[in-house]
């Protein structure tokens, strides 16, 4: 028996949404939409600068979204699946230093049709910040931690994943 190709399934090229202010291409069009937002605000950010190396049943790498000037990444997310909670568990675990906050398009949606907890209520029982549609002032207002701390990081797992410029 052979196998047609018309059976076989296809390879779907991933879509990326383009920001309309800076032209950037994102994976996501919240992705883009937030960073319109920070451009307009002319908050300093970087887009998807670092890999983080986390261990789950082996040795991964996750790129957070977005990382603001002081040192915080935020997380875009519109659908919050189980293999990203469990994914962000692990990176947390792995780099308990790493200060990674989500920005969710609505915080108030269920993990599952079944379930009563809503993205906002497994952040705050996992100990993680969130925040939705826009990320607050207070995190761009918040101040650096210190240079000891990011140096113990890039040591722990922090690598550079290309060289995308720093946003005014």
């Amino acid at each position: 028996m052979s196998l047609s190709t018309d059976r076989l399934p296809r390879q779907v090229p991933l879509q990326m949404a383009i920001s309309k202010v800076s032209r950037l291409r994102t994976r996501s069009t919240l992705e883009s939409y937030t960073i319109d937002n920070l451009r307009e605000r002319q908050v300093a950010f970087e887009y998807e600068p670092d890999r983080v190396k986390y261990t789950q049943h082996q040795e991964r790498t996750y790129t957070p979204d977005i990382k603001l000037a002081n040192g915080i990444y935020v997380e875009v997310k519109g659908y919050f699946t189980s293999l990203d909670r469990v994914k962000h568990l692990a990176v947390r675990k792995s780099n308990p230093d790493l200060d990674i906050r989500f920005l969710f398009q609505r915080a108030s949606n269920r993990l599952s049709k079944t379930s009563h907890t809503t993205y906002a209520k497994w952040c705050e029982k996992n100990g993680f910040l969130w925040a939705e549609k826009h990320i607050p002032q207070e995190w761009i207002n918040e101040k650096p931690k210190s240079k000891r701390k990011e140096k113990k990081l890039g040591s722990g797992g922090l690598t550079s994943a290309g060289p995308e410029p720093l946003y005014n």
